[in-house]
């Protein structure tokens, strides 16, 4: 054979090994597409995964190692209905030579748009049977960890924009993350940990998650560095509402946090960074709160339990905001959360259910006890601008205090320090302030020292309580109370005076829901005769079982049995004298009312005649309008006539002046009213008289009722001056909606052009009173409480005392 055809049979050899070679290869990852699509559904799915597996398409070249699979689906045990998990595309690559060495790597896997469920039903997840089935049959023996020969490595794992949703079945829990980013540089078969970074959406509300971290499987260490922006506490409402009868929640967090720990220790914890959460509302529903606060940020410096150390740069509450609410049964609290915390109770004692706030308030109380034996450092601690109300819906009618613009500070909080000083002050509200200076030693917590002061507040916001306990309100008055209060090893030793200034009792209210006490006798007894009830009120003894010292309150009321009666005649005169001056400066209004008391007439006749004398003279009158207490009248007497009407079918129309009398003395507590308010429907979530009657009538009604009202106390007082012809003299200034001081609506007068001489001389008479005793040592006071009814210079711009005695 010649050379020629020799190499011609050659290279034909050599095309049809290679045609045999790329056949051979094609015709494998033709049948391995095919045959690992049948293994995958077939077998991986019902034999390794116990349950169905379904793919839309697979590539695999056994060449390089590479796997694709698009439309891959994992379904529930059991059927096809259900997905665990399903996602667009699974690319993965294997390192085939590493098999030799018995090896089993796969050197990158990339989940492309997963969707994935965690299913729990009590403390049963979806993928239980996977963890029972993939776990090791018998327990590993004591001692150093084994090293199984067939080693794995899965690396350079990535989740692309993936969605995982969270469900509990048996709260509900209903909860997803979208975005889902994912990377890992994987884990080496010979090395128990491994690190990845994180960057997801919340899906239920808003706000983001990203950081990096690392695990442990073996010890089960952890370190985390994580980064939240205004991330949605949504979540924590749905566990809420497994510990309460209804709840609202809402709130975001911020927080870059660095920190490491350990699954099995809760101590074994380091943290720092700052946290802050804002617009934080829990309550009954969106618009009805209970706590609330506007931004709580707080800046870790170091907190490491297990060495004792809590260190916090600042802590920082702005717009605090809590409300406690007491009705006929129970409180807004315990209508919540039962009666003695039964939910809480009773979620705690399920232990088949998990709850988060629970879990957290375990291990915040790990802490707190950890704390209590630190050495712990607040550099600075501030409440700003808080707001606390109290609101009594079990008396006849509403009573309302609060705490208005709250601040609170402290600097220097460490344990260390032997004495730690905190400002409190704030406006009460409605009316009056209250401040104090509290010095701790923290190194026993039994030890301290207390300053405070409360200052103006009316006697008349206590009206509520004298009414439905003693059948009379006051309608004027003032009360502070002050003092020192030390504490050394549990022995108390305090100081403090109370003084309620020129208190008056006002007529009795003859009502079914109220009890009677002597009250006009009982103040006057306390009362010297400045018109003071001033007393100290001596505490001493031990802490826990301290003793109240009475015997300067039964002092004061044997001095004043015993030095009054030749203070009779001068007590009336200046009772005489403040009642010239109150009558010519303003008509106060009987809560519902419209009609004027006889000596009310008396007064408003003089000041007309007072205009007809002088042409010059002419009034401007401001309304001060008490709304919320005069339209809670009109909605009780109003709810209290729908009642009446009803339960003796009997028509509007035929509602008599008697029928008027017997409403309004029958009591808010009746129980055939409450009944009927009850039996309405879509008041489950209403539990005060006062909420279930505007929830009958509506605000429509009561808005009408009132607005009629106002009319006709404006036609009632100008009465008075169209008889003498000097009603267009009268001008009235825009109504204020206010809560006023004496607990009254009030028509406040301003002379113009004129003042009544009657008037200059009354008040320059009790000017006078006021600074002679027994009224001298609280002039100060007076003054004060008179120019918020008065103003001197107005009162004598208009004329001298020399120029008004008469025309």
């Amino acid at each position: 054979m010649n050379r020629p055809l020799a190499s011609h049979l050659t290279v034909r050899r050599l095309l049809i090994t290679a045609t045999i070679v790329v056949a051979v290869i094609i015709v494998v990852i033709a049948c391995a597409s095919p045959v690992g699509k049948y293994i995958i559904e077939s077998y991986v799915g019902p034999t390794i995964l116990g349950r169905q597996v379904k793919t839309s398409w697979v590539y695999v070249n056994p060449f390089t190692g590479y796997v694709h699979i698009s439309g891959l689906k994992i379904y529930e045990p059991g059927g096809d209905s259900l997905t665990i998990l399903k996602a667009d595309e699974l690319n993965v690559h294997y390192n085939i030579p590493k098999t030799l060495t018995k090896t089993f790597e796969f050197t990158d896997a990339d989940l492309v748009r997963p969707v994935g469920w965690i299913i729990q039903d009590h403390k049963v997840f979806n993928f239980t049977d996977l963890i029972i089935h993939f776990s090791p049959k018998h327990p590993r023996p004591p001692g150093p960890k084994v090293r199984h020969p067939l080693h794995i490595n899965v690396l350079n794992f990535k989740i692309t924009d993936g969605e995982f949703h969270y469900i509990e079945k048996s709260i509900p829990i209903n909860y997803y993350m979208k975005h889902v980013n994912i990377s890992s540089t994987g884990k080496w078969w010979a090395i128990d940990s491994f690190h990845l970074k994180f960057d997801m959406q919340s899906g239920s509300g808003t706000g983001t998650v990203r950081g990096e971290g690392y695990l442990d499987l073996y010890k089960l260490d952890y370190g985390v560095s994580v980064s939240m922006r205004h991330l949605d506490l949504q979540i924590l409402e749905q566990y809420l509402r497994d510990l309460a009868n209804y709840a609202s929640l809402r709130g975001t967090i911020d927080a870059d946090i660095n920190s490491t720990g350990n699954f099995k220790d809760k101590l074994a914890l380091h943290a720092d960074g700052p946290v802050s959460v804002h617009d934080f509302h829990v309550g009954k529903s969106p618009t009805s709160d209970i706590v609330a606060f506007e931004r709580l940020s707080f800046s870790i410096h170091d907190l490491t339990p297990r060495r004792y150390q809590y260190w916090f740069d600042s802590i920082a509450l702005q717009q605090p905001y809590f409300v406690y609410e007491r009705y006929d049964y129970l409180d807004n609290l315990r209508n919540m959360f039962g009666a003695k915390a039964q939910k809480v109770k009773a979620a705690q004692a399920d232990n088949t259910k998990f709850n988060l706030i629970l879990e957290i308030g375990k291990y915040v109380k790990v802490l707190v006890k950890n704390f209590l034996q630190s050495s712990y450092r607040l550099d600075h601690f501030d409440i700003y601008d808080g707001d606390l109300k109290y609101i009594d819906y079990a008396l006849r009618e509403k009573f309302y205090i609060g705490a208005k613009h709250l601040y609170t500070h402290a600097d220097s909080v460490y344990k260390d320090n032997p004495h730690i000083q905190v400002s409190i002050k704030t406006d009460i509200n409605p009316h009056g302030t209250f401040t104090a200076s509290v010095g701790i030693n923290p190194g026993t917590y039994q030890d301290y020292d207390l300053l405070y002061q409360l200052s103006r507040l009316p006697a008349a916001l206590f009206n509520p309580y004298f009414i439905t306990y003693t059948s009379y309100p006051v309608d004027r008055g003032i009360i502070e109370l002050g003092g020192t209060t030390t504490v050394r090893s549990d022995m108390l030793h305090s100081d403090n005076r109370l003084l309620v200034l020129d208190t008056r009792v006002a007529g009795r209210m003859r009502k079914g829901d109220t009890k009677y006490e002597p009250m006009p006798l009982i103040i006057a007894l306390l009362r010297n005769p400045g018109n003071a009830v001033d007393v100290s009120l001596p505490i001493a003894g031990n802490l826990h079982d301290p003793h109240f010292k009475i015997w300067n309150i039964v002092g004061q009321i044997v001095r004043n049995i015993i030095i009054k009666p030749p203070y009779t005649a001068y007590i009336e005169h200046t009772k005489k004298v403040e009642n010239t001056v109150e009558k010519n400066l303003a008509i106060k209004w009987e809560l519902r009312r419209c009609d004027l008391l006889e000596d009310q007439e008396k007064h408003l006749q003089q000041i007309a005649d007072f205009m007809q004398r002088y042409p010059q003279a002419q009034i401007e009158v401001t309304s001060y309008e008490y709304v919320a207490k005069e339209k809670e009248y009109i909605l009780l007497y109003e709810a209290k006539k729908r009642y009446y009407l009803d339960s003796r079918h009997q028509k509007a129309t035929a509602f008599t002046m008697d029928d008027s009398l017997a409403v309004d003395h029958m009591s808010v507590k009746d129980s055939g009213f409450v009944h009927y308010l009850t039996a309405q429907p879509g008041v489950a979530l209403l539990y005060s008289v006062q909420e279930k009657a505007a929830h009958l009538l509506g605000q429509q009604l009561v808005d009408q009722r009132y607005t009629q009202l106002c009319t006709a106390r404006r036609e009632k007082f100008l009465s008075y001056f169209r008889r003498d012809g000097t009603a267009d003299r009268v001008h009235f200034t825009r109504s204020h909606d206010i809560i006023p001081f004496d607990g009254y609506s009030v028509y406040k007068i301003e002379y113009k052009g004129k003042t009544p001489p009657e008037l200059i001389e009354a008040y320059d008479k009790l000017v006078a009173l006021n600074h002679i005793d027994p009224r001298l040592r609280y002039a100060a006071k007076r003054r004060a409480l008179a120019g918020m009814l008065i103003d001197e210079k107005k009162l004598k711009q208009n004329d001298t005392p020399a120029q008004s005695k008469g025309k």
